[in-house]
């Protein structure tokens, strides 16, 4: 533990058997409902509401395409982001279904071309993602108001893998703060101690060359960060409990406490249910692919950050949520 992969999703029937508490990535609803999971990111309905309501609220287009992956979970992302959108008034006029395989997207981006979105949502995964921004720019074409992807992370080294077609048309939803520099439109100012540690331990043993890729910073993927923290609060946890370290222990403990992730948000797992409130995910964060000053990759957070549900009464006060329309 933590658990960062894809199937955190089909070990439900165990835990609950061995009453193993389980850190988790957190991507599928699911796991928010296992009260042996302890997710540490937001599941891919809650991302998907929190992108289309920001997308609604401050890009306000006219028209949407979305691309998903078709697995169940971004298939839900898919019906949860539409559901949201229409009650702006906003239409999905095209949806594509990527596979994990994909050895071509050209026909996918014809068909979004034909819908003519003002802009693409997509809950994918980085490969068919990748190559349809690379089909894309090889057909010349590219919606108004640009694209907001998941798993495209804030890490300019992804760059060199998307393309400079990607540079200021292309947003990214991540559940933690990354780590940068100085930023003067940062209300935080900055990188956070824990940011700052996460960032010169990620370079201290990733270095800033990666499988022949060079990287600006580190690897400052989301499940990276996820896997961080996780790990963090595990021995926090334990820490509490001393030599009394039992399973049942560790789980009343994670359930009790809230969490300062030190990435910038606070997470709970409410006792009995962990999908209810005060859930931990009312806080996201979105960035912009932009072009640095050397001609490469840059990310700029963009303001207000997106929340589920600004009206609702479930932002922990500690989570200090930035809730502008």
């Amino acid at each position: 533990m933590p658990s960062i992969t894809w199937l955190t999703d089909v070990i439900h029937d165990r835990l609950p058997k061995d009453k193993v508490p389980w850190l988790s990535w957190g991507w599928f609803k699911s796991e928010y409902e296992d009260p042996w999971m302890f997710p540490c990111h937001a599941n891919g309905m809650r991302e998907a509401a929190a992108v289309a309501d920001w997308t609604a609220k401050v890009l306000k287009p006219a028209t949407v395409g979305i691309m998903y992956l078709n697995v169940s979970e971004d298939i839900a992302a898919k019906d949860v982001a539409t559901k949201q959108l229409q009650k702006y008034g906003i239409k999905v006029v095209g949806t594509v279904a990527q596979e994990w395989d994909s050895p071509d997207e050209s026909q996918h981006v014809l068909a979004m071309r034909t819908a003519n979105p003002d802009f693409v949502l997509s809950f994918s995964w980085p490969a068919p993602v990748a190559k349809f921004m690379h089909d894309a720019s090889t057909q010349h074409w590219a919606p108004k108001l640009g694209y907001a992807a998941n798993h495209l992370t804030g890490d300019p080294g992804y760059g060199p893998i998307f393309g400079e077609y990607i540079k200021d048309k292309t947003y990214t939803i991540t559940s933690w703060g990354v780590p940068t520099g100085p930023d003067p439109e940062n209300a935080e100012g900055g990188n956070t101690p824990e940011q700052q540690t996460f960032r010169d331990e990620l370079i201290k043993t990733n270095g800033r060359e990666y499988q022949g890729f060079k990287w600006r910073y580190a690897g400052y993927h989301h499940i990276t960060q996820s896997g961080w923290v996780c790990v963090k609060i595990l021995a926090k946890a334990a820490s509490q409990l001393g030599a009394d370290l039992t399973r049942d222990g560790f789980k009343q403990v994670l359930e009790k406490n809230a969490w300062d992730s030190g990435m910038g948000v606070t997470l709970h797992w409410p006792p009995g249910d962990h999908n209810a409130n005060p859930y931990s995910y009312n806080r996201e964060f979105i960035y912009k692919w932009v072009s640095a000053s050397d001609g490469g990759w840059d990310v700029k957070r963009i303001r207000p950050d997106p929340v589920y549900d600004c009206a609702g009464g479930n932002i922990p006060a500690e989570a200090k949520t930035v809730c502008n329309s």
